[in-house]
């Protein structure tokens, strides 16, 4: 798959270049911790949203990049869940939305963009997220 069909389908606007910073400090939070399994994962999402930004930024079209495989597939995984929290929620639009759903902040905030209160969008976690 070519990143900018990945982008189209798996996130939502554009991708910046403090999402990669972000991702290096959780892949520096796990470095410290010694926690390899993580820092693979970590890393693996530092490749990506770099492939993500060279895209968004300059348009470098190519394949996914292999190192990045895993943190592409997590998010293309998680786009089944955001539909069915999308579904609860009433919105209608398609979902291109595939961060973690299982931090309920990441929820709430994100179902706030529609309108959803923070009362509906707890509720929408629980019986979504926490059930399945």
């Amino acid at each position: 798959m070519k990143i900018q069909h990945f982008c189209a389908e798996y996130t939502r606007g554009r991708v910046y270049f403090k999402d990669i910073l972000s991702e290096i400090v959780e892949w520096c939070e796990e470095l410290v911790k010694g926690n390899k399994e993580a820092r693979r994962e970590e890393w693996a999402d530092v490749i990506a949203f770099t492939q993500m930004w060279l895209w968004n930024r300059f348009k470098r079209n190519g394949e996914l990049w292999n190192s990045g495989l895993p943190s592409f597939n997590k998010f293309i995984s998680r786009r089944q869940m955001w539909e069915k929290i999308y579904v609860a929620a009433g919105i209608k639009e398609k979902c291109t939305y595939c961060r973690n759903y299982a931090r309920k902040e990441k929820v709430i905030e994100h179902l706030a963009k529609f309108g959803v209160s923070t009362d509906k969008a707890e509720k929408i976690f629980e019986k979504v997220v926490l059930s399945k």
